[in-house]
């Protein structure tokens, strides 16, 4: 790709800044450059190319240097400007081979990025050639997934690159209606979860909503989920754990109320030398299991009258005898 260019002096006031044709960064800031080029300059020039039909420039590589030297207060600045000849395409490939040369992409960068590459290129060709510069697998599946993101609102582009949606999440937001995603959005950035645990709640809202035919943005609307929202613990994990468990006690009420059950007679059974009384899975059956956790004899020798306490418990028997 050989592409020519000239170092020119352009005026700050002659680049249009609300163009995105070639500018690939997001949800990064400034500053960082702000604080360089205040102390050393702007030691590699951005790269513009003039805007077709008009006498305006289109930033094709230092979006963000741009930005620094227009904060502050610099009315010109060196710029290398692309000499007619050069296409689109290869302006963007040399946008995207400026980035990738010195960091990672976040995945809605990685996501415009194989938007835009789409406009020039077969999806083949995109996933063979620069699916992998990109960081990601070489197939289809993760061209789909960049094309979910690249289709999101602007609001839930910010809160992925910021890490209050894991990519995952985005992916799956993607495929739900507008209100939904919104109203999921909006409780992912009101609480912490994980990315599995962010999975688990988008899958049992889904659940939810076509078991009781319901919109997701109405479940969420809930006065369980309101109330939690609103207490004023500041603990945002403790509220995710809280939603979390709201959401799965309606989607399984019966399996819920048991473990609850559960907990509340395991609390109460003896504890000493490292026993633990486990339930079957899902309480499905009625085999339990005794787990032993020991690292000296004299630990299993307690273990062991604790399991001998356990099977005199009056309160094990009821348990048992009620079944699952």
């Amino acid at each position: 790709m050989s592409i020519a260019t000239t170092v020119s002096t352009i005026s700050l006031a002659a680049v249009d800044l609300d163009s995105r044709a070639f500018v690939v960064t997001f949800g990064r800031s400034c500053e960082p450059l702000v604080r360089a080029i205040g102390q050393a300059g702007c030691i590699n020039p951005p790269v513009l190319a003039a805007a077709p039909g008009q006498s305006t420039y289109r930033i094709v590589c230092g979006f963000l240097r741009v930005q620094a030297l227009q904060q502050l207060g610099h009315t010109e600045f060196f710029a290398r400007v692309i000499q007619p000849g050069a296409t689109e395409a290869e302006m963007l490939a040399w946008a995207l081979h400026d980035n990738l040369g010195h960091r990672a992409f976040n995945p809605v960068e990685q996501a415009g990025a194989v938007g835009r590459l789409l406009h020039y290129l077969t999806e083949e060709q995109v996933v063979s050639l620069w699916l992998p510069l990109l960081g990601l697998q070489p197939a289809m599946k993760a061209l789909d997934s960049c094309l979910r993101i690249d289709g999101l609102e602007h609001e839930l582009k910010q809160a992925l690159a910021g890490g209050s949606i894991a990519a995952h999440s985005a992916t799956e937001l993607a495929l739900l209606p507008a209100g939904d995603r919104l109203a999921l959005y909006r409780l992912f950035i009101s609480v912490h979860l994980s990315a599995s645990k962010q999975a688990e709640v988008i899958e049992t809202c889904g659940d939810l909503a076509r078991r009781d035919n319901m919109a997701i943005g109405a479940i969420l609307q809930s006065e369980g989920i309101r109330e939690i929202l609103a207490a004023p613990n500041p603990n945002l994990s403790q509220k995710g754990e809280q939603v979390r468990t709201w959401l799965r006690r309606c989607r399984f009420p019966r399996l819920s109320r048991r473990e609850e059950q559960f907990a509340a007679f395991a609390k109460k059974l003896p504890h000493a030398g490292g026993v633990r009384l486990a339930p079957p899975p899902s309480f499905e059956g009625g085999i339990y299991r005794i787990e032993i956790a020991f690292s000296q004899q004299g630990s299993l020798a307690g273990a062991a009258r604790t399991v001998q306490a356990l099977s005199q418990d009056e309160l094990l028997r009821r348990m048992l005898e009620d079944g699952p």
